[in-house]
């Protein structure tokens, strides 16, 4: 088989902003392929990205995503970072520029859609009950997502997200890892199921996707890359340490919660869309040695 164009190594967490990369490069017809750390073919690449790893070639471009391993960027022609804390941190530590190559955006683009009050039938629950079908459509859809860091904040919120529920009904959908859901469950009290309903899911790209469609906000740690997923799939993400309050506003303000989740995604493809992404990382592959 015939070397890629582009290569990126990359194992362990670096795999997943590798494989973004390719697949944007891809789109634009390039031909970039992904590579654990010990394939021989990627090396005979026209540029070679090594991602959070030592490099083993004369000519490379070096992708930082932890500083820990900062010192294999010495010697790179060219060095990359996808966020500007990590680029501006990084050329500190090096004394060089560091360039900055976001991640591209993945996942379904949605409409924005501004979220609204739905009135409660109880004639039309029980055909749906009947029917076999969910009843809860009525209530205001929140999903929380995040770590074993973030459960101290969720649980916290937790008595005036209730106290809210107590007015408009809520369903609180949390999408995590196994470990993240137990800690939810011993810490979330449920004990006030009329007024906010408690579902929990083990996390998966399909289950964050079905969760966003459903949704009406989506409550978030304060985690960058968390929030473009959500504002990509037109969803309000709620960061502030009051969310009822976000709530309350955006349900009262429909019209410019649209506006802002349009002017969100806009401003989103300026700087993530897939195709600007391939593009940047072309402009550094052109800088290399020839």
């Amino acid at each position: 088989m015939a070397p890629a164009e582009y290569a990126f190594i990359a194992s362990g967490a670096a795999r997943g902003r590798a494989r973004a990369a390719v697949l944007a490069l891809n789109t634009l017809g390039y031909d970039a392929r992904h590579y654990g750390p010990d394939a021989t073919d990627a090396r005979r690449a026209k540029a070679v990205v090594f991602c959070d790893l030592p490099p083993d070639v004369p000519r490379f471009v070096y992708d930082v995503l932890d500083l820990q391993g900062i010192e294999h960027a010495r010697g790179a022609y060219a060095i990359t970072a996808p966020t500007v804390e990590i680029a501006q941190a990084a050329a500190l530590r090096l004394g060089r520029a560091v360039e900055l190559v976001p991640d591209p955006l993945e996942g379904a683009r949605r409409a924005p859609r501004a979220a609204r009050v739905r009135p409660r039938s109880r004639p039309l629950e029980w055909l749906a009950r009947r029917a076999g079908l969910t009843t809860d459509t009525w209530r205001m859809g929140l999903l929380w997502t995040g770590e074993e860091p973030d459960v101290e904040a969720i649980v916290g919120a937790y008595p005036a997200l209730k106290a809210l529920g107590g007015e408009l009904p809520l369903s609180l959908h949390c999408v995590a890892a196994p470990e993240v859901l137990d800690a939810l469950r011993g810490a979330l009290p449920q004990d006030a199921p009329e007024a906010v309903r408690l579902s929990f899911e083990p996390g998966s790209p399909q289950a964050m996707q079905r969760a966003l469609e459903d949704c009406d906000f989506v409550l978030l740690p304060r985690a960058p890359r968390l929030r473009r997923e959500v504002l990509h799939a037109g969803r309000l993400a709620i960061v502030d340490a009051d969310p009822c309050e976000a709530i309350r506003r955006a349900l009262a303000h429909p019209r410019e919660t649209l506006e802002s989740l349009q002017r969100a995604q806009q401003q989103l493809d300026e700087i993530h869309a897939p195709a600007v992404v391939a593009r940047a990382w072309v402009r550094i592959f052109m800088k290399g040695p020839r």
